[in-house]
């Protein structure tokens, strides 16, 4: 599976790899366009565990534990909503888009992993 970003291919160890030096974007405009990535490349752990998106932005999930007999899932939790976003599972060396993202008002969201509970992070929507 490749990931398209800018015209560019590249597969999605790279996709991983870069993550911490995504390059500033000239306008709110664009930054809604670029898709931010949560990977899990250790097991048990999502990577970033605080992730930025810009609102009206994109997050997707790509799963690279190697532990090939499941998949990981971003889900919001929170006592007092049902789930704002989520997505499917993502299998060994998949992508998977999390929808509902780009509907949020600014905010900190928490999430989990359905399959795995004890995996958590949060969305900061800015």
């Amino acid at each position: 599976m490749t990931i398209m970003k800018r015209g560019l291919a590249s597969s999605p160890v790279v996709a991983a790899l870069v993550i911490g030096s995504v390059a500033p974007v000239a306008n709110a405009e664009e930054a809604a366009g670029e898709a931010q990535v949560v990977t899990v490349a250790k097991p048990w752990t999502f990577a970033p565990a605080v992730v930025h998106v810009p609102v009206g932005g994109h997050l997707r999930l790509v799963n690279l534990d190697g532990l090939a007999d499941h998949g990981h899932t971003i889900t919001n939790v929170s006592p007092d909503h049902p789930p704002l976003f989520g997505s499917g599972a993502a299998q060994l060396g998949g992508t998977v888009e999390v929808t509902g993202v780009a509907k949020l008002p600014p905010g900190t969201y928490m999430f989990i992993c359905q399959n795995h509970r004890f995996m958590a992070g949060r969305l900061v929507v800015q």
